[in-house]
């Protein structure tokens, strides 16, 4: 067991529908013994949009499926995006079946490709091996902050930080200049009742309006229980978001802090997150 959920953005490559495979290993990783948060893109992800998602949503790692047979350019070129966006050291994982031949597999993981997993391996097995080797790796990843960063990067680290209790507010250089209070916009209602919809236009008029300006969204999605961990499948249309590539709009995924903003009142340490981090970091420009 870890001390805070590992954060894994799955997804399946660009050009490519093929979702059963990576449908059936988010299930898996809700089933393991490790308390994950899955955050599932969809298909036809490009590189870019993957590693904005990462990036956005603080991912320990990323695995994606890739059947369409150009494995062999995908995977580095997501590497180099992690890399561009500050974020080298998220692990990817990696998959096609049989249009991954062994040869192609040894050649990316010597790419930096963290496994690829060819055919063979059971699902559960992957899950497995996948939350083991990130949970070696999360006590040398460097999550420390410092000014040079991207601000984007640097409101990730920060939300991620804070949800954990690592960091009891935004570092002074992250905080808007005149100390505006940020507006925050609280949607909720029942499964189905268009609040994907209502904030999906309310965010593309929002930056289409304000173009000097920028929007945070802080959602949940259901918890998800079983016999030994507490995970989450942070999955909806939504999610694409955290890939769309603006500097100006910024999502965070989490299974504790919010339901399209507040789906119910969090408890007191999370309401102090939240007002810090509308306060200091997301909104006001």
């Amino acid at each position: 067991m870890t001390a805070r959920p590992l954060r894994i953005v799955t997804a399946v490559a660009a050009f490519d529908g093929h979702d059963a495979s990576i449908s059936a290993l988010n299930r898996a990783l809700l089933a393991g013994d490790t308390s994950v948060e899955v955050i599932y893109l969809g298909f036809n992800m490009t590189g870019e949009q993957i590693a904005s998602a990462a990036q956005q949503e603080g991912a320990d790692a990323v695995a994606v499926a890739s059947y369409n047979g150009g494995h062999l350019q995908f995977y580095p070129h997501l590497l180099k995006c992690l890399a561009d966006r500050g974020i080298a050291q998220t692990l990817v994982f990696g998959g096609g079946g049989g249009t991954i031949l062994p040869e192609d597999a040894k050649f990316l993981e010597s790419s930096g490709v963290t496994k690829i997993y060819l055919p063979g391996w059971p699902l559960d097995a992957v899950a497995t091996d996948v939350t083991n080797q990130i949970a070696k790796r999360l006590s040398k990843i460097d999550r420390k902050l410092n000014p040079k960063m991207s601000r984007l990067l640097a409101l990730s680290r920060t939300v991620s930080l804070m949800v954990n209790e690592e960091l009891a507010s935004p570092p002074p250089w992250l905080r808007t200049k005149d100390g505006a209070i940020a507006p925050a916009v609280v949607i909720a209602g029942a499964g189905g009742t268009g609040k994907s919809t209502l904030i999906d236009e309310l965010v593309e008029r929002f930056l289409a309006t304000f173009p000097k300006k920028t929007i945070a969204v802080l959602a949940n999605d259901p918890t998800i229980r079983n016999k030994k961990t507490v995970c989450a499948l942070l999955a909806a249309h939504l999610m694409r978001h955290s890939a769309l590539p603006c500097p100006r709009s910024y999502r965070w995924s989490d299974l504790l802090i919010l339901t399209w903003f507040w789906w119910k009142l969090p408890e007191p340490g999370r309401a102090a997150l939240i007002s810090a981090l509308w306060t200091s970091a997301c909104l006001s420009t």
